[in-house]
């Protein structure tokens, strides 16, 4: 029973140290790490032999998983898996995921996407003088595909920041959001060092940059 229950836990030893590794874990793993660990759980309770206390221990982790898994049905979890280069839209489709959802966040997207040229007031013809040269060949290119900028970054091979402004600005935004708290109480509990009786004079702006500098 000692050697079934060290090999349960050797699965969330793996997604520890995958999140472990990463300094800044953000959350477009998220859905990836809590489907992982649910159908390896559920796996090794289907082999043959286990022991019935250690296969009750599978199903709690399996139920508590589950619990915290229902907050990954928002849209920001699914689109900041697909802002992520390296899945896409190839995640979901490889793990038959309805396509209603896929659907939904791609259009979330979109209107995310025209809400940010309202703000901005940029059109797709438009470039500015500091990416002429760019924007002047990707606007083209843009125009001829008579694609959306979500339509060619989910159809390319590699990424352009130039390629797809609007895109390049949400994933700014959602692939920084950290995937837990730990970074943030880091940070405030690095603080403490800093802002010692020797060091009690150090003004607000001195302290939010050497924060920024050590996080970075």
């Amino acid at each position: 029973m000692i050697e079934q229950s060290c090999e349960l836990r050797e699965i969330f030893l793996h997604a520890i140290l995958h999140i472990f590794y990463e300094r800044y874990p953000t959350i477009e793993n998220s859905i990836l790490i809590f489907n992982w660990l649910i159908d390896k759980i559920e796996d090794f309770n289907k082999e043959i032999g286990i022991d019935e206390i250690v296969k009750q221990a599978a199903r709690n982790a399996i139920e508590k998983l589950k619990k915290y898994y229902q907050y990954t049905d928002g849209m920001i979890y699914t689109i900041s898996t697909i802002f992520d280069p390296q899945l896409k839209l190839t995640y979901h489709r490889d793990h038959n995921w309805e396509e209603k959802y896929i659907t939904e966040a791609q259009n979330d997207i979109n209107d995310t996407i025209y809400t940010l040229r309202l703000d901005r007031n940029v059109q797709d013809e438009d470039f500015t003088a500091d990416n002429d040269f760019f924007s002047h060949i990707y606007k083209k290119w843009r125009t001829s595909r008579n694609e959306s900028e979500l339509d060619l970054y989910l159809g390319s091979l590699v990424a352009n920041e130039f390629q797809y402004s609007h895109l390049t600005a949400m994933a700014c935004d959602y692939l920084a959001i950290p995937a837990t708290n730990i970074p943030i109480k880091r940070a405030f509990s690095g603080s403490t060092d800093l802002i010692s009786q020797k060091r009690c004079s150090l003004s607000s702006e001195t302290i939010r940059a050497y924060i920024c500098l050590k996080s970075w």
